[in-house]
């Protein structure tokens, strides 16, 4: 680059840099305050967890399996939708990991993450109002246009929206207007380089926004077929050629990163949204009080410049506005941008893009504009946000009393000032730049509007604090103090403990234990089936993307090597059987269960997974405690499912209710039913309640409580998108000799009841017989696990609490062999007589083929790119 480039480069990065800053000055100064621009929902329980455990693996060399991320997962794969293969996210990782090695850091911890998100932020901004600054510059837009145009989309509130809540969002926003440069460069001069490199960029990055940034790159260029440029454009037929040849070498440059992270997808388990869609609904008032995307009055009136549509550039960007106005407004749209799931509007900052574009076509030929034309847009204008106002039942942008209330219209009040202003000393140098100032000023300055209404709130009670993350509602001092006390006396590092702070299922990735529990939007599904199906374990609170804790039975805990368990005083009666209070500190307590299984066991006992279809979930347990269960395709020789006692005689009285044996109608406030359990044996310990429930009328939109005796958890409300649809519950409680199950007032579908009673003796008779582990286990909790195994009685397999998870490859004494699903989520081996050396090995799945693809696909992109070299 000569010196003039250079200043150019420096100038446009200065002004990037400035507006970047300018945006984020509310925050800025929330932060001083010592407040974190995080959500204290998922910007809490996600974004930093996770953040900060991907960091903990990768500076340990690992990267691709983490024994804590729930209870052990693939971690490039299921995060692979956060952060795993995020280039934005790896930057931040690689320079931080350079300040820690070089002594300028202590190893980061969350409030590092929390603290260096603003910093994160204002530089993404920057380079987001620079690459959308050259896209509009080759749209052959003026410079300070161009600028314009940049500060409107980078600035949009959805940005700010994206990184308070998920900040991996808006890494999409940085890579939509270097693809669609790429596209713009195919439909002029035939050049796929930067279209391919950006389709390659995005699939890697992140498979979902690659999806969304595809969908609207598609409209895009599909607009662009039917509104051409005045000459220079590559013929149709040439530019699709052209388009899918690149897409397809793009494909192969991000297989690496994008098979494994669409297989994650693939194998989680989610319930497919039952809510109806409407094809038109407003979420949020676009014009006037926007939640997600708000437009510049100044696009607004372009939009009404009628005689500028005979101008092709102008017509394209207000076909774009107009089109994304409209799908702004359909429900069905935002399911078609979610996959066609529950609507989800996340792809309006597009939106933002079309009308920066809008606004430097209106604002480069503004001064062509007539008295009587400006005076059409005006009306136009006014009218349009008229009727947004009268549409809108939840409008309170009239009420002056608040400055920020009224900030929009008075946005608009000004910007049509400015605009007769502009009129009447267009001829004066400096009015465009004058007017381009003010312009981006009040963009910046809805910017602010939206941080301080919508984000923050009052006295910025959203935004959480150092103080509040170090209480006992994240980080209890008290909860980490026993923790702690647990870890140094522990002499198992795979022992694990259960605990989470009510709502927030990554609290052991938080205070940095091996736990049981996860929340995740892409989760290993034979896990989710574990919990919501085969074993139907109630976790305290009804929600998709989560399993934590294993609903008080003991026997699962013996069987996932949970050794432990905190709970807050009051709570004893969730306390597992078997469990001994070992510490205490503050309000929480410390109990060591007394029937622990080895992590590694042996057994010759095999249960066919049909055969148990129709047993209940004690009979399940039973089966995993006295051998194995395995699907009927991986063994041959099965032993016959067990069968227990389930109580027949039971007195069922209603409570404040009227139930019919299927239907319950609650009279009361709160009411159900009294089951009188008679005549049970005098070891009995525990009930295993178990029963179909559904709430047949919503009364409310909120999740409701369904208590059995001391036992308390909350379902879903039906029109909930977060509900599992898991309706077959099983209950664990302490034996009592009436079982009371109430809800609060409304009808419901109970049926199905059946009570059995837990007396343990299976589980202590097993712990008794397989207490000691039947080998040396060498694990770190990572890729690659070793064991050895003495099979001296002749056991046909080895069991592992690892999750079963496509990916792990096994050798027994050097030679491979299967891997097997076993009781129904978890990892089985089939053993020789004898010495056993065991060793399992982790990669993401199809990582060897995917990796050969990326290769395949870097080789023809640099084919391609050195043969058009030649060609020009």
């Amino acid at each position: 680059m000569n010196k003039r480039n250079w200043k150019y480069a420096s100038l446009v990065t200065g002004a990037a840099l400035i507006i970047s800053l300018a945006s984020h000055l509310f925050l800025i100064g929330e932060w001083l305050d010592g407040r974190y621009f995080t959500g204290s929902g998922d910007g809490l329980s996600q974004m930093l967890p996770f953040k900060q455990m991907l960091y903990d693996q990768y500076s340990k060399g690992e990267f691709f399996y983490n024994e804590g991320f729930g209870l052990g997962g693939g971690t490039y794969s299921q995060l692979g939708y956060y952060y795993a293969t995020s280039i934005v996210f790896w930057i931040q990782c690689g320079i931080t990991y350079l300040f820690e090695i070089t002594g300028l850091i202590n190893h980061p911890d969350l409030f590092y993450w929390a603290n260096i998100i603003l910093v994160a932020s204002t530089l993404r901004l920057a380079a987001i109002l620079i690459a959308s600054f050259c896209y509009f510059r080759y749209m052959k837009f003026s410079k300070v246009a161009s600028l314009l145009a940049a500060a409107i989309y980078g600035t949009s509130i959805i940005y700010f929206r994206h990184i308070m809540y998920w900040d991996f969002f808006a890494d999409a926003m940085l890579w939509l207007p270097l693809l669609l440069l790429g596209a713009e460069r195919i439909i002029r001069r035939g050049q796929i380089g930067l279209f391919t490199v950006m389709v390659g960029i995005s699939l890697f990055d992140n498979f979902y926004f690659a999806y969304v940034n595809f969908l609207l790159g598609g409209i895009y260029i599909v607009i662009r077929f039917l509104v051409r440029a005045d000459g220079g454009e590559l013929g149709w037929k040439r530019q699709l050629w052209l388009f899918v040849k690149s897409g397809l070498i793009g494909f192969l440059i991000s297989a690496v990163s994008f098979i494994p992270s669409a297989y994650g997808y693939l194998n989680n388990e989610r319930p497919p949204f039952k809510g109806e869609i409407p094809l038109f609904e407003m979420p949020d008032n676009l014009l006037l009080s926007g939640r997600v995307i708000l437009i510049l009055a100044f696009t607004v009136f372009c939009l009404f410049l009628f005689s500028f549509y005979r101008n092709k550039k102008f017509r394209f960007f207000a076909i774009l506005v107009i089109l994304g106005m409209i799908m702004h407004l359909s429900p069905m749209v935002a399911s078609m941008f979610n996959g066609f799931s529950a609507p989800q509007y996340r792809w309006e900052y597009f939106l933002g893009f079309a009308a920066g574009g809008l606004a430097a076509a209106g604002l480069d030929m503004l001064d062509r504009v007539k008295w009587q034309q400006m005076g059409i847009a005006f009306i136009g204008a006014g009218l349009l946000y008229y009727m947004f106002y009268r549409q809108d039942e939840n409008m309170y942008l009239l009420s002056f009393e608040d400055w920020r209330q009224s900030f929009l219209l008075t946005g608009l009040a000004i910007v049509y000032v400015a605009l007769i202003a502009f009129f009447l000393f267009k001829n004066r140098p400096g009015s465009r730049l004058l007017l381009a100032g003010l312009l981006i000023a009040i963009s910046v300055g809805t910017a602010y509007e939206f941080q301080v209404r919508e984000l923050a709130g009052d006295e910025s009670k959203r935004l959480p604090t150092e103080s509040m993350m170090k209480s006992e509602k994240y980080i209890g001092s008290d909860q980490v103090a026993l923790i702690r006390k647990i870890q140094e006396a522990e002499k198992d590092s795979h022992a694990r403990i259960d605990w989470m702070i009510p709502t927030r299922n990554n609290t052991p990735i938080v205070e940095q234990f091996l736990g049981m529990s996860v929340y995740s939007s892409i989760l290993n599904k034979h896990l989710l089936r574990f919990y919501l199906d085969n074993l139907q374990i109630d976790m305290k609170r009804e929600s998709v993307s989560r399993y934590a804790t294993m609903g008080g039975r003991a026997n699962l805990y013996a069987l996932t090597n949970g050794k432990y368990m905190l709970i807050k005083k009051g709570e004893e009666a969730t306390v597992p059987y078997g469990f001994k209070k070992i510490a205490e500190k503050g309000s929480y307590a410390a109990y060591r269960n007394q029937n622990m299984l080895p992590f590694m066991r042996t057994t010759s006992r095999i249960y066919s997974k049909d055969s148990l279809e129709d047993g209940t979930m004690l009979e399940r347990e039973h089966a995993m405690l006295d051998g194995v269960i395995l699907d009927k395709n991986q063994a041959s020789d099965f032993s016959k499912a067990p069968k227990l006692k389930i109580e027949q005689n039971l007195s069922i009285k209603p409570d404040r209710a009227v139930y019919d044996g299927k239907v319950l109608k609650v009279k009361g406030k709160t009411g159900g039913i009294d089951i009188n359990v008679k005549g049970l044996p005098a070891d009995v310990k525990d009930l295993y309640v178990s029963f179909h429930l559904e709430r047949l009328v919503n009364t409310s939109p909120h999740e409701y409580q369904l208590s059995v005796n001391d036992y308390h958890t909350l379902r879903k409300a039906n029109t909930s998108i977060y509900r599992t649809f898991a309706d077959d519950l099983t209950i664990r409680i302490p034996r009592e000799k009436t079982v009371s199950i109430r809800l609060p007032k409304g009808s419901y579908t109970l049926s199905n009841l059946v009570v059995q009673g837990e007396d343990y003796s299976l589980l202590r008779k097993t712990v008794q017989s397989k207490g000691e582990s039947p080998g040396k286990l060498d694990w770190n909790g990572g890729s690659t696990l070793r064991a050895k195994v003495n099979n001296g009685k002749e056991n046909s397999y080895l069991i592992l609490p690892v999750p079963f998870e496509k990916g792990w490859q096994a050798t027994v004494n050097g030679k491979k062999r299967p891997i097997l699903q076993a009781n129904y989520a978890f990892t089985a081996l089939p053993l020789e007589n004898g010495s056993n050396k065991i060793e399992l090995h982790y990669r993401p799945p199809y990582f060897l083929l995917s990796l050969l693809l990326s290769v395949i696909g870097i080789i023809l992109a640099c084919f391609d790119v050195k043969r058009s070299r030649k060609s020009i």
